[in-house]
């Protein structure tokens, strides 16, 4: 498969997706936070105070990322990610140093473009965001590995009565009191580890999206996931990716002009549809 293939591949995966209303899983490499023995009980909405004080308020963050995707195909690139809290999330994907397709995505809008073949993507979101019940920052807090509040923003321990928490096996489950009707979500977390574990969203029997993090690591944004693994699968489409977070070279709070999306000349847009990923997986 010729290299800016992969590139609309990894543009197409991460927009179908997007129609959970939420974006991301588990892949085979899985960032599973291992040898962890929990204690035989705790207090839920102790574990839930510790969880929720552990992130710090942010506005800005750059992080360089590596990523891994394992399936339909295998395939791996450097990239580094730049989010504006709630307002702008931008992916530069870079090969040899050089940057060879980006994303754009606020929350009116989603642009990408593969710059060798010179094919972008530009489709509203806006009414996905509106209709799913979930925002820009909530897709921000799965990216990194928090919990958050569906159409709200990073969960606090003040949030405390709007989910419903309980402890099986040791693990604290945490689930939204008000949930969005076009996907449901739950999140999990390890209170020895003080990191969420996992997020799983369902949109009907058909759709499910899980992301499984590392342990998460100090940063001046407080908690952040070492890694997020995402599966996602549909009747039709499956996709493991992993993504590697660089928390130690992340820049927090700095001056950040979102980049403007502007249609690049000479290119031609391209429709994302399943039809078009099938396409380029069969390439």
């Amino acid at each position: 498969m010729k290299k800016y293939h992969i590139f609309l591949l990894i543009i197409a995966l991460g927009l179908i997706f997007a129609s959970c209303g939420a974006q991301k899983g588990a892949g085979k490499s899985g960032s599973k936070q291992k040898n962890i023995h929990p204690s035989a009980s705790f207090v839920p909405t102790q574990a839930y105070d510790a969880l929720a004080s552990s992130y710090k308020d942010w506005q800005t963050v750059e992080i360089p990322v590596k990523i891994e995707i394992s399936r339909p195909m295998q395939f791996g690139c450097s990239a580094r990610v730049q989010m504006i809290r709630g307002r702008w999330l931008g992916i530069s994907i870079r090969m040899l140093g050089f940057e060879v397709a980006y994303l754009t995505a606020d929350n009116d809008s989603v642009h990408a473009y593969a710059k060798v073949q010179k094919r972008y993507v530009s489709e509203s979101i806006d009414r996905l965001f509106s209709s799913s019940g979930y925002n820009l920052e909530n897709l921000q807090d799965l990216l990194l590995g928090r919990v958050f509040v569906p159409g709200g923003t990073t969960a606090t321990p003040a949030d405390a009565s709007k989910f419903n928490l309980s402890e099986l096996d040791g693990t604290l489950l945490i689930v939204p009191l008000v949930q969005p009707e076009m996907a449901q979500i739950g999140f999990a977390s390890l209170p020895e580890t003080g990191s969420l574990l996992t997020t799983t969203c369902m949109a009907g029997a058909d759709k499910q999206v899980v992301l499984t993090y590392g342990a998460a690591k100090n940063s001046a944004g407080g908690a952040v996931a070492s890694e997020t693994a995402v599966t996602a699968a549909t009747t039709s489409i499956g996709a493991e990716a992993l993504i590697k977070w660089d928390v130690n070279g992340a820049r927090w709070n700095r001056q950040m002009t979102p980049r403007q999306w502007k249609v690049p000349s000479g290119a031609r847009r391209i429709k994302v549809t399943s039809e078009l990923l099938k396409s380029l997986t069969g390439i």
